[in-house]
């Protein structure tokens, strides 16, 4: 007689893990190019907490994990800040001889590329933090300086990402209304997989009590 009933290798652990609904799980790289000697200063905030600061000098990979259990908006800020006119070389002509910048390039989500997939560009934007004179001296030379989605930071400012949760789910529904060739599993479906899951620990629970009352 079989004495203990085990299903859990029934559901690969890392389906499981990805349908975790109360994860975020944020893997970002950033590169940082220096000017005047000075690495550019970021600073990266989740849910209003501040989970990085410091300088960028070249290539840095970050990982933060949060959970956003029973919260209804989890909103992420990379910012660029610190940076000065002197962080701005050009030559006699004008031309750029070195400037200090910070590039996002590449942010996973919840292991979602959320670049590569297009999924940033709606649930987020950048916005640059400009002084009246520099605002008019943009606006004067034809640059936009109202939200954009460049993910090369040349000026002070912030990149913010307003997720809803649960956070996969959320990006199952902004693939939906995406190219039917790019969609990932609807709603409906991460659901459904989610209550089959249930069921299954649900019924290995009840064997195995039924198992111990023999």
């Amino acid at each position: 007689m079989v004495d203990h009933y085990d299903f859990s290798e029934l559901v690969p652990g890392d389906i499981i893990e990805y349908c975790r609904l109360d994860r975020l799980d944020l893997d970002i790289n950033l590169v940082g190019q220096s000017a005047s000697g000075d690495a550019p200063r970021c600073r990266i905030l989740i849910m209003n907490e501040v989970c990085y600061d410091g300088r960028v000098n070249g290539n840095v990979n970050l990982r933060f994990e949060k959970s956003v259990r029973e919260i209804d908006q989890a909103d992420i800020v990379i910012e660029l800040y610190g940076k000065e006119d002197r962080h701005t070389i050009t030559n006699e002509h004008g031309d750029i001889l070195e400037n200090q910048m910070l590039r996002i390039d590449s942010l996973v989500l919840n292991d979602i590329d959320l670049i590569r997939s297009n999924i940033l560009w709606n649930v987020g934007n950048y916005t640059m933090d400009l002084n009246e004179q520099k605002k008019a001296y943009f606006i004067e030379h034809g640059y936009d300086v109202g939200p954009t989605h460049s993910l090369d930071m040349y000026e002070n400012g912030k990149w913010i990402i307003k997720l809803e949760t649960p956070i996969t789910s959320g990006f199952c529904k902004i693939k939906g209304f995406q190219d039917p060739s790019e969609k990932w599993p609807d709603p409906e479906l991460m659901e459904e997989m989610l209550a089959r899951i249930t069921n299954i620990r649900k019924m290995e629970k009840e064997l195995l009590d039924r198992s111990k009352e023999k």
